[in-house]
């Protein structure tokens, strides 16, 4: 929320109760100083570890902080059992990296990341990598419905059997590759993000410990999205299961609540576990299944 709509809020929450209360105008607000803010998710399957690192900008402060001008001084360490490494600050990218041949994230790993920056109290923060992936992952069905103005709608159901007397928690999502025909003679191969049916991307087994869990992924195009002539072929379908820890789950949940500027909503807390920061550090496994569609 931006300060001239909590301004204007707060001013008029005053007239409001102006017949009840006696107004206080001479309140002072203690300034309040950027945070260091970091986000990093590390996993045994990815061949790299990235750290996006930022500065908070509070609406009282006494510092100017440009959320535009990325953060490149900092020094990000990461740390193990008994080794620890520091990533380095990529400007094509805009993080700091660092490649798992480097320093390998093993399963049921303990690591802390740890971000200092001149001028600006030091952050840190723990997460541990699940032991095991789920690869349970099953593709059960494909279909398609066909709507109004040539838009069609595919859906393809999916499950797994969730980990039985552990709490668990996950992260399904996929990817649609198709051929298109361009109209110019030649093909031209399609990625498609799909989405969850009723948003429920990310997932607990607190009422599913142990039973299967099934989900719907879905991808609608109409004519605007259609390229050439319309016609496409199906050619795979990538469906990812993220078996994740907590604090990747909590974080992605508040974050999907979270309701920007909208003044007339419930305030939404995005979940951190950074230690006098703001942000997240949190591990995952991944497992990965591709279905191709017969010719």
């Amino acid at each position: 929320m931006d300060k001239c709509k909590i301004i204007l809020l707060f001013f008029s929450m005053m007239f409001l109760l102006s017949s009840c209360e006696k107004i206080v105008d001479n309140v002072n607000i203690p300034p309040q100083q950027p945070k260091i803010v970091v986000t990093c998710f590390i996993s045994p399957e990815d061949t790299l570890i990235s750290a996006n690192v930022s500065l908070s900008a509070p609406i009282w402060s006494t510092t100017n902080v440009d959320l535009n001008t990325p953060v490149t001084n900092a020094t990000v360490i990461i740390s193990g059992a008994s080794t620890q490494a520091q990533l380095t600050y990529n400007y094509q990218k805009s993080c700091y990296l660092i490649y798992t041949s480097v320093f390998p994230i093993q399963p049921d790993g303990a690591y802390k990341l740890t971000v200092s920056l001149p001028g600006y109290t030091s952050v840190e923060a723990t997460c541990k990598v699940p032991a095991v992936k789920n690869q349970s992952l099953e593709f059960l069905s494909f279909d398609s419905l066909s709507g109004n103005e040539n838009s069609v709608e595919y859906r393809f159901k999916i499950d797994f059997t969730d980990f039985s007397g552990v709490g668990n928690y996950y992260r399904v999502g996929g990817t649609l590759i198709s051929l298109n025909d361009n109209g110019m003679g030649t093909k031209d191969t399609m990625y498609n993000t799909l989405f969850n049916k009723d948003n429920l991307e990310f997932i607990t087994d607190k009422d599913n410990d142990g039973q299967k869990i099934m989900r719907e992924l879905n991808y609608s195009k109409n004519s605007y999205d259609m390229v050439g002539n319309g016609n496409e072929k199906l050619l795979r379908l990538k469906i990812i299961l993220l078996t994740t820890d907590e604090n990747y789950y909590k974080f992605h949940k508040t974050l999907s609540g979270y309701t920007g500027d909208d003044i007339f909503s419930e305030p939404t807390i995005i979940y951190s576990n950074v230690q006098n920061g703001l942000g997240v550090f949190a591990a995952y496994r991944k497992y990965s299944l591709v279905y191709t569609f017969p010719n």
